[in-house]
């Protein structure tokens, strides 16, 4: 009690303990040892600071210490991280972590702070007579280091020396003499020192012979001074002067005449072997050229012809001969085959599409019986010969023995389109080809014949309902046809805005079925599964009209555990009976049904109420074709009697 009673000043002095202590901490080693000017101190060889330990998502955007005051420190667990974190600026900042920086690779955003000796090296370049070595560094000197054996002073110079020059060195006072002579004149002043960059005038002297040839193209010339009217004739050995006589048909013989309308006349004529060249005038007779006329102001490969002024003349880019390819051009002077005509003849008022070439008078042929080779044009325009396409095309007449293999169609990635009326009704195609690949359909390589109409068939039996497959305007996919001549059938989608359903329709008289078969290959037979009509369905009625709205002929299961059943058979017996006393039981035995047999299940109803008191007990089967029945009074009084009239179901 005495306890109890001062814990409250115990306490109480606790408090104004803990709030004067508070305002200075020291823990770990010496605790009593404070430094005044920290407000908490810790002293420990063998323990840390254990800062608040948070995720990243505490600090983020939504997080317990996004808003946290400036100046909190947190570390950060979340894989990656492993750091500090410090709250300034009212934003959570990273500490930096000093462990991946290294001194030569220290950046400040776009910039290397540090230059490791790679990156100095490769700042320089090598230049004439300079190399750096990328690995060490070092500069050396690529140029010459010595001349003549000598090697560099301390300033790197190489002084010469007067037999470093001997070859090629003339010493300032050298003097240049120059001496008339033949065909040089006397200078004023014939020598100069060269020191002082001296420059001469030399006059020629034309008034004395220079020289006297006697040899020409290294042949002699001969002596012989040429007589008047000679010519310099190459007589085998030298050449001499002779008379231009026409003894030996070597020589043109000059008229006797004088010149008096010409430059010059020939008296006589004669063949000319080589160019005739005509710088004007005109040739009034007939010219014989035993070899060739050269005609120079000509291109080569130019067809001369004859222009409006009746001279010869040229138009290579209309009218050309390559001679190399031995083609023609019209049109062009680069023909390509052995005749190539490039557009059409100026000012004729030809349609646009014409070649430039017209074959006149056709209507004068006679034509020859067709055969299977046609002229037609290639790509580049060339005449050439093929084969008729008419044997190869698709006629609207109709085909009449077409070779193995050939087929109406595309050979290239292109659809195959049937039109009428300028609509498409027919694709064939890939899928992407034909532009149906969609979220639904994705394989852009799939076959596909794109029907776009409607597709009726031909039924030369049917009186109504020709069959027919066709989409509604609610784009439901269906299909209605014919049957038995003049029934109908028909099957497909049917509904609206999104309530789509599937339907099977038989009928015009009303009493058509619907029949499900099977076919067995082993002996060509068909079994009937399912028949529908409107009076029910019928499994395995084998072709019998449904006798129930469901009629099940063979066995049947209900239910996933549920057993094998052949018949459910209803029926009824009479039964006559005595009285049964109260309190006892009486077993009417060997009740004939017809059907039943041991195994069968029996259920015994009867037609009209029984007495009170009176009860079935059991019914069970007591041979092929009978039921026994026990019956039993249990307190309806005496005199009960259970005969009459039973419904008995018998389940096998």
């Amino acid at each position: 009690m005495t306890v109890l009673r001062y814990l409250p000043v115990l306490g109480l002095g606790l408090l104004f303990s803990v709030r004067t202590a508070a305002q200075q901490m020291k823990l770990g080693l010496q605790p009593t040892l404070l430094k005044k000017e920290a407000l908490l101190e810790l002293n420990s060889d063998s323990q840390g600071l254990l800062l608040n330990r948070v995720p990243k998502s505490a600090i983020s955007t939504g997080g317990a210490l996004f808003s946290a005051t400036d100046g909190m420190f947190v570390y950060v667990t979340d894989p990656g991280e492993k750091c500090l974190y410090i709250k300034t600026n009212g934003a959570w900042k990273k500490l930096a972590d000093f462990s991946s920086i290294t001194t030569d690779n220290i950046t400040e955003g776009a910039t290397n702070l540090y230059f490791t000796q790679a990156r100095a090296r490769a700042a320089f370049s090598a230049g004439n007579g300079i190399n750096i070595n990328a690995a060490t560094g070092v500069i050396s000197n690529t140029g010459v280091l010595t001349f003549n054996t000598r090697i560099p002073d301390a300033t790197g110079n190489i002084a010469p020396a007067a037999g470093d020059y001997a070859s090629f060195y003339l010493p300032n006072a050298s003097q240049l003499t120059l001496t008339a002579g033949t065909g040089m004149k006397a200078t004023t002043t014939a020598t100069k020192n060269l020191n002082t960059n001296p420059s001469f005038t030399i006059d020629a002297d034309n008034g004395s012979a220079i020289w006297n040839a006697n040899k020409l193209s290294s042949v002699p010339v001969a002596t012989t001074a040429p007589a008047l009217n000679q010519v310099l004739t190459f007589n085998g050995t030298q050449w001499e002067p002779k008379a231009p006589t026409g003894a030996t048909g070597n020589f043109i013989n000059n008229g006797t005449a004088l010149q008096t309308a010409a430059n010059f006349n020939i008296d006589g004529y004669g063949d000319i072997g080589r160019d005739v060249r005509v710088g004007g005038g005109v040739v009034a007779a007939t010219a014989t050229l035993a070899s060739k006329l050269t005609l120079n102001s000509l291109t080569a490969g130019s067809v001369p012809f004859i222009d409006a002024t009746k001279a010869v003349a040229e138009n290579n880019g209309q009218f050309f001969w390559d001679n190399t390819k031995t083609a023609l051009g019209l049109g062009t002077a680069a023909p390509k085959n052995k005749l190539e005509i490039t557009g059409q003849a100026a000012g004729l008022g030809e349609t646009v599409f014409t070649s430039g070439l017209r074959l006149s008078n056709l209507a004068t042929v006679t034509p020859g019986a067709p055969n299977s080779k046609v002229l037609t044009l290639n790509n580049n325009g060339d005449v050439i010969v093929t084969l008729n396409p008419l044997a190869n095309n698709w006629l609207v007449t109709g085909n009449t023995g077409i070779a193995a293999g050939s087929f109406l169609g595309t050979n290239d990635d292109r659809a195959m389109v049937i039109k009428s009326n300028a609509t498409s009704f027919l694709e064939f195609g890939r899928r992407q080809t034909v532009g149906l690949v969609d979220s639904k359909y994705t394989d852009p390589d799939q076959p596909i014949t794109y029907v776009r109409s409607a597709m009726q068939f031909e039924a030369p039996g049917a009186s109504f309902y020709k069959p027919i497959f066709y989409v509604d305007a609610d784009g439901n996919f269906r299909m209605k046809g014919s049957s038995a001549g003049t029934d109908l059938f028909e099957f497909g989608a049917t509904g609206s805005a999104n309530n789509g359903g599937f339907d099977f329709i038989v009928g015009d008289d009303g009493d058509e079925p619907f029949v499900f078969k099977s076919w067995y290959h082993a002996t060509n037979t068909y079994t009937e599964l399912i028949r529908i009509d409107r009076n029910g369905l019928g499994i395995n009625t084998n072709g019998s009209a449904p006798a129930a709205k469901l009629d099940v002929r063979g066995t049947f299961k209900l239910g996933t555990n549920g057993s094998t059943l052949n018949n459910i058979i209803e029926t009824q017996v009479n039964i006559t009976s005595g009285n049964i006393n109260n309190n006892a039981s009486r077993i009417v035995s060997n009740i004939p049904l017809s059907g039943v047999k041991v195994g069968d299940t029996v259920i015994l109803s009867p037609v009209a109420d029984l007495s009170l008191g009176l009860v079935i007990s059991w019914v069970r089967v007591s041979a092929t074709n009978y039921i026994n029945v026990a019956f039993a009074n249990i307190g309806g009084g005496n005199g009960l009697n259970p005969s009459g009239t039973y419904n008995v179901v018998i389940i096998q």
